[in-house]
C-alpha cells in the first residue's frame, strides 16, 4: 500500500467525520507479529468464513455485521505488509471497508484492544473471523494470548 496510500485512506475517513487514530509504526508492528502468531500458533480458533469474491458491497457488509463485534467496539485495522495500523470503530470499518481494503493488493486484519478476536481479509478475497480458543480445563490456549500489547497513537495533521 504505501505511507502515501494510507494518508489518503485516513484522509478519505476523516472527511467523513469518522475519527481515526494511526498507530506508531513500532505498535504496528509488534500488533501484527503477535497476530501473525496468534493466527499461526491457533491461539485463536476459525468461527466463521466468508469468500467474498463474487459478493457485492451490500453483501460484505451484511456478512460483517453478523459477525459477534458491536459496531461502537473501537478496532485496529492492521496492513501488516506496511507495519501500519489504525484504530476506528468497527461499524466505521463495516462502512468503509472497501476503501481500506483493496482485493489483490492487501491483506488486513481487524483486531480488538484485547485481542480477543481477529478478523482476517486476504488478497485472495477470503474473510475469516477467529475468536480466543478456549482450553478443554477453560483456560485460553496458546502463548501470550492475554498478553498485553502498547498501542500508542500518534498525531496526524
Amino acid at each position: 500500500m504505501g505511507m502515501k496510500a494510507l494518508v489518503s485512506r485516513i484522509d478519505l475517513l476523516r472527511s467523513k467525520n469518522v475519527d481515526v487514530d494511526v498507530l506508531v509504526e513500532s505498535s504496528a508492528m509488534e500488533l501484527a507479529k503477535f497476530l501473525h502468531l496468534a493466527l499461526t500458533k491457533a491461539s485463536h480458533e476459525e468461527l466463521f468464513k466468508f469468500d467474498a469474491a463474487d459478493e457485492d458491497a451490500p453483501q460484505v457488509r451484511e456478512w460483517f455485521r453478523i459477525l459477534p463485534i458491536r459496531a461502537d467496539d473501537r478496532s485496529i485495522i492492521v496492513w501488516p505488509a506496511d507495519r501500519a495500523a489504525i484504530r476506528v470503530f468497527f461499524g466505521d470499518f463495516v462502512d468503509y471497508y472497501d476503501e481500506l481494503w483493496y482485493p489483490a493488493a492487501d491483506d488486513v486484519w481487524v483486531t480488538n484492544d484485547e485481542r480477543s478476536w481477529i478478523l482476517e481479509l486476504d488478497h485472495e478475497e477470503v474473510f475469516r473471523f477467529f475468536a480466543r480458543g478456549r482450553s478443554k480445563r477453560g483456560g485460553t490456549r496458546g502463548r501470550g494470548a492475554g498478553r498485553a500489547i502498547s498501542t500508542t497513537v500518534r498525531s496526524y495533521p
